[in-house]
């Protein structure tokens, strides 16, 4: 069995291990799928920005040019879709994803397209990943199949085929897919028992590149029909793997087949729909926890600060997962509230670490006492246990956490020859760790940097390297204040309430984290070509801090719709 997966695997994916899939051209779609529409933007009927629908007969809308088609249009999944794909296909949560090769993050996100690579190492591994998959899933073949292969015999293995391959493929198999994995399945048969021939053939459908690749390939008549296209599949993958961080279910995929989702009002429905399903807890933590740099697992501390911290770990984790989906899919889905609420979700015995209420074992929501120095995700112990040292809260670590996370701003390594911090036992008198970074970065190799990064962490200081409150350092006060520029102008702070405040407010936040969005969804940077149909979206967020409505336009916009033609 693993020889011939393997072997599977090798001639399956050997075109695609450069990230091309060169060989791949438009798949034939049923009779019944509904006609390409081209998104071309004023007088084509294309969503403009802000979910409404361009129009050029009247003068009175702007001419803006296409938009740019330069998506990611071959990338594999990544490590974590993978995991929350088998999930949803197959109900397998052993975490398969998490025995292959950690991903680079290139944009601050692991499904950039430079992101995945796929070479003999990876293919090795994901085979062994797989292989593993299919083997639990055909554990009880009734269930998996939803019929009874042995007594209905082909037929039973034609539905499941028909039926789980929309499923994995994210689109209808065509004609002459389905009969090539029925072929194998026979051959299959002829040498071995029904539940090994049926763990081959799922085997094969989940090593082949159009379940393990997300191909931005539109259909063979959509491909015919202008530069930028749409294609109801490419798109309900696209909403579904931003949402959800997986594929898209039987109804969305109802949707793309009606020609539904062509419409704004379409699209809208389905954004509101996958946005209440509870699957996207999980897809959005996909990318909190890539743009907030949460760590994998629980970050080495000083036992001394808090024991047993790694216990609290899955809590922490726990509540900030749950903060960003309440706020986003059941609150009011504003980045002021997502920065800067005065409440958290927690369950014992993350309250005890809170110097909270008991709240029992059950997460539940609670409100930060007054005068508590917490303030929305940003001060939530996940997010500042992640970007902070050992046993220091490390200012210039989460200094440059806020520059490029929150201000998608960035600054150099810092030059070869600086010495390290001197200990606090090393000064004649105590000082805490502020006062020794700012004496040890006024050097001019320094301070350049440091000017911009430490403010940018001040606020924080009371919040140490485990995320737990304190007001020493060293035996002495704890100094939160500081000022930073923000929205041209100069804005001072006390503590963490008032810069995270300050942040939320801040328009170059709100644009940095509506670019970040961006990267995530469509796996690259901004291009050029996509500014005229992206800025007045971030110009909105800017004015109006609403991130849910945001991804709604956004989701609605051309540059999230449109196909590039041809082949990838």
């Amino acid at each position: 069995m693993s020889e011939r997966s393997r072997l599977l695997s090798f001639l399956l994916l050997l075109a695609a291990c450069d990230g091309e899939i060169s060989s791949l051209g438009p798949y034939s779609p049923p009779p019944d799928a509904p006609a390409p529409v081209t998104p071309s933007g004023p007088g084509g009927g294309a969503s403009a920005p802000g979910g409404g629908t361009a129009s050029g007969g009247g003068g009175e809308t702007p001419v803006l040019p296409p938009p740019a088609l330069q998506s990611a249009r071959v990338r594999r999944l990544s490590n974590a879709e993978l995991d929350l794909t088998f999930a949803d296909l197959l109900g397998d949560t052993t975490h398969p994803g998490r025995t292959l090769e950690a991903q680079n993050q290139v944009l601050g996100f692991d499904n950039q397209v430079q992101s995945v690579v796929v070479n003999a190492n990876v293919l090795e591994r994901l085979t062994l990943a797989t292989e593993g998959v299919a083997q639990r899933a055909t554990a009880n073949l009734p269930v998996l199949l939803g019929c009874d292969a042995a007594a209905q015999g082909e037929p039973c293995v034609r539905s499941f085929l028909v039926r789980f391959g929309r499923r994995a493929f994210r689109r209808p198999l065509s004609t002459e897919e389905l009969d090539g994995y029925l072929a194998f399945f026979r051959a299959q048969r002829q040498q071995y028992a029904l539940d090994l021939s049926v763990e081959s053939l799922l085997t094969a459908v989940l090593l082949s590149p159009d379940f393990l690749f997300r191909i931005d390939a539109p259909t063979a008549a959509a491909a015919a029909s202008g530069d930028g296209v749409f294609d109801p599949y490419v798109y309900a993958a696209r909403l579904s793997f931003l949402l959800w961080g997986t594929g898209p279910d039987d109804a969305l995929l109802d949707d793309a087949a009606r020609g539904t989702l062509a419409t704004p009002a379409g699209s809208s429905a389905a954004f509101r729909r996958l946005l209440a399903d509870d699957r996207a807890k999980a897809g959005l933590d996909n990318f909190h926890r890539q743009w907030l740099q949460l760590a994998p697992s629980a970050p080495a501390k000083d036992p001394l600060l808090t024991p047993r911290f790694a216990e609290l770990w899955p809590a922490m984790r726990e509540e900030t997962a749950t903060f960003a989906h309440q706020v986003l899919a059941r609150g009011d889905g504003t980045l002021g509230t997502l920065l800067a609420a005065d409440f958290t979700y927690v369950a014992s015995p993350l309250d005890a670490f809170y110097g909270l209420p008991a709240q029992g074992s059950t997460l539940t929501k609670a409100s930060w006492p007054a005068g508590a120095p917490r303030s929305g995700i940003l001060t939530q112990a996940a997010v500042l246990a992640s970007n902070s040292g050992t046993a220091q809260t490390n200012i210039p670590r989460r200094g440059r956490f806020v520059l490029e996370q929150l201000l998608c701003s960035t600054l150099g390594p810092p030059p070869n020859d600086v010495p390290p911090l001197p200990p606090s036992s090393g000064t004649a008198a105590p000082q805490t760790y502020r006062q020794r970074l700012v004496a040890h970065t006024t050097a001019p190799q320094c301070s350049g940097c440091h000017r911009v990064l430490n403010p940018l962490a001040f606020a924080f200081e009371g919040l140490g390297p485990t995320g737990a409150a304190r007001t020493e350092d060293q035996g002495l006060p704890v100094d939160t204040s500081g000022s930073v520029t923000l929205g041209g102008r100069t804005v001072t702070y006390a503590g963490p309430k008032d810069f995270t405040v300050a942040l939320a407010a801040a328009p170059e936040v709100r644009r940095c984290v509506g670019t970040q969005w961006f990267r995530y969804a469509l796996g690259r940077d901004v291009a050029s070509g996509d500014l005229a149909w992206l800025d007045p979206l971030q110009s909105d967020l800017a004015s109006r801090g609403d991130l849910r409505g945001f991804l709604e336009a956004f989701t609605a916009a051309p540059f999230f719709r449109a196909v590039p033609k041809g082949q990838p």
